[in-house]
């Protein structure tokens, strides 16, 4: 599982998420905490299937 910073097309920064790499697993109860330059936020995710969110 990956996580990074990207900016969309209208200048707004979200979190995405791979769980490409591997036979694809699950994962469950997954956190994780970001930290920017002006907020901190921490992402909860119950289930996350194998894909790119």
């Amino acid at each position: 599982m990956q996580s990074w910073w990207a900016k969309n097309d209208a200048g707004e920064w979200g979190l995405l998420v791979s769980n490409e790499i591997g036979p694809g697993s699950v994962f469950h109860d997954v956190e994780i905490s970001t930290v920017g330059n002006k907020f901190s936020r921490t992402v909860t995710i119950e289930t996350l299937p194998p894909g790119r969110f």
